[in-house]
């Protein structure tokens, strides 16, 4: 379990995004709806993704989701109708990799959380995951591979261990 986790450094990374509040159940719906708007949109705007697509979760309540879905892109997009510029945060990160259905997702945040607080960490920004794999493609659900990104901070009396920095990804 242990080498899935890992402490990167993250640049800060321009994207476009699409940002709602979703209730509970209906993040897939959403994202069915919001991923192809994007990528109609970086095309129109004759821009190229940097990496696949994300989701960033900005809260969660009883009224349901606080979503953003998006690409990063090399520099801010123009503002189209609900897409509009954002940034994911650089700094320090807590990240692991996912591989299987969505559905299962949760457990692997649960383990994420678990390994954040037990390497002296605090979860900080908010969180996000990037879909490596289509799932609308030919990839069986087992093979899916999700990343999940957690900025982190140290925690009272704790700090990151420097030695489990790598390089952020591209």
């Amino acid at each position: 379990m242990g080498e899935r986790f890992e402490i990167t450094e993250l640049v800060p990374r321009h994207t476009a995004a699409i940002r709602e509040r979703v209730p509970v159940g209906e993040a897939a719906s959403f994202l069915a709806l919001a991923l192809p708007e994007l990528w109609h949109e970086v095309k129109q705007q004759h821009r190229r993704a940097l990496a696949p697509p994300y989701v960033r979760y900005h809260g969660v309540d009883e009224a349901g989701l606080d979503l953003e879905a998006g690409v990063i892109l090399g520099k801010p997009p123009a503002r189209s109708g609900r897409v509009r510029p954002s940034r994911l945060p650089g700094g320090t990160a807590a990240t692991a990799w996912h591989e299987g259905p969505y559905e299962a997702l949760g457990h692997t945040r649960h383990e994420l959380s678990d390994w954040i607080a037990g390497s002296g960490l605090e979860p900080a920004e908010p969180h996000w995951e990037v879909y490596w794999t289509n799932a609308g493609g030919t990839a069986k659900a087992g093979k899916w591979r999700t990343q999940l990104v957690w900025p982190v901070t140290a925690a009272e009396g704790g700090a990151p261990d420097d030695d489990t920095a790598s390089a952020p990804d591209s």
